[in-house]
């Protein structure tokens, strides 16, 4: 059992949720597995729904053909939004009433507002949770990664490190 607390005011646990949005390119080792840890506890958590449609939404705003739009926006709607949908991710009444009036017309905008609640609700609820658990500490102190001097993920484990204990 490890008795610690983790402290972090507002303004630095921003800057280390921002990590989430790393490239998710496998190169970056620890960016990689950080999201699949985080992958992984949300799913212990039955919450899983929320990194993925975030994800989906992150891949559907890169989308380089406007034409697959309405196709792509429907599937992340089937899937995330609609009523009883198999993953549907917790949204207020007044932001599916803006995706519902986004879906008429479809762009790469389409779920920015539901996207940001998800982010949101991530960041505050389930983040913080996340960087307690045994399975970010595992990461956390594990081998598998390289840290550089002055890399970001130097940065971002002298700011953790700093605020643990």
């Amino acid at each position: 059992h490890l008795g610690f607390v983790l402290k972090l005011d507002v303004f630095q646990l921003k800057t280390a949720f921002t990590f989430l949005k790393l490239s998710s390119d496998s190169s970056e080792n620890f960016s990689y597995l950080f999201k699949m840890n985080f992958h992984t506890f949300l799913r212990s958590e039955f919450s899983e729904e929320n990194i993925e449609f975030w994800m989906a939404c992150e891949e559907y705003r890169k989308s380089k053909d406007a034409m697959q739009l309405p196709l792509k926006a429907k599937t992340i709607y089937e899937t995330f939004i609609e009523r009883e949908s198999p993953k549907e991710v917790n949204l207020d009444f007044n932001t599916k009433v803006s995706v519902n009036q986004n879906m008429v017309h479809p762009t790469h905008n389409t779920f920015d507002a539901a996207q940001n609640k998800i982010y949101a609700l991530m960041e505050q609820d389930s983040y913080p949770r996340f960087l307690k658990s045994n399975l970010y500490l595992d990461l956390l102190h594990s081998q598998r990664f390289v840290s550089y001097p002055g890399s970001t993920v130097d940065n971002l484990l002298q700011t953790l490190h700093t605020h643990v204990l």
